[in-house]
């Protein structure tokens, strides 16, 4: 919940965020700390969502 990678990830591949933060958590715990260099690592290389607009409205880049 810090970054939003897990519920990246879970809308991505369409799974369910839960599943995904539960087992970042695991692997986080059991793994030597791997899943949490692994959070870390998509949390910088992850771009962020665009800002969505308002319904009926387009984005039209100025000149």
């Amino acid at each position: 919940m810090i970054a939003g990678v897990c519920q990246g990830l879970a809308n991505q591949y369409g799974w369910d965020v839960t599943w995904v933060r539960v087992i970042a958590v695991i692997s986080a715990i059991f793994a030597g700390g791997l899943g949490a260099i692994a959070y870390v690592v998509f949390w910088v290389v992850t771009p962020e969502e665009p800002l969505a607009l308002p319904p009926g409205q387009s984005y039209t880049p100025s000149s």
